[in-house]
């Protein structure tokens, strides 16, 4: 399995949980652009900005919840590796959140 990580830039005090999460998505502007050179006509293809959608349950939308987000990229087809991830994850909170200090 191969794990997809993503920590908000806060301190660690900040930070509200973990979650397991699924890649968020993109939208692209992209338009084309007719030209004429003289001789013959063309079309650009221009591919505009990125926006994120902040889906619930996606990477994006658990970084703006100041959360942790885990995301499994490959594992089992039957989902049993995200059930395990899920199981972990509030123990994993909870070490992170540990005062190292003491």
């Amino acid at each position: 399995m191969l794990l997809n990580v993503n920590l908000p830039n806060l301190p660690r005090e900040k930070l509200e949980g973990i979650e397991v999460t699924r890649l968020g998505e993109r939208n692209y502007s992209d338009r084309i652009e007719p030209g004429h050179d003289g001789k013959r006509q063309y079309h650009w293809i221009m591919r505009g900005k990125s926006e994120w959608q902040s889906i619930s349950g996606t990477d994006i939308w658990a970084l703006e919840q100041n959360k942790i987000s885990v995301t499994p990229l490959f594992g089992n087809p039957d989902g049993s590796s995200r059930e395990l991830l899920k199981s972990l994850a509030p123990e994993l909170f909870r070490k992170l959140s540990e005062n190292r200090d003491s």
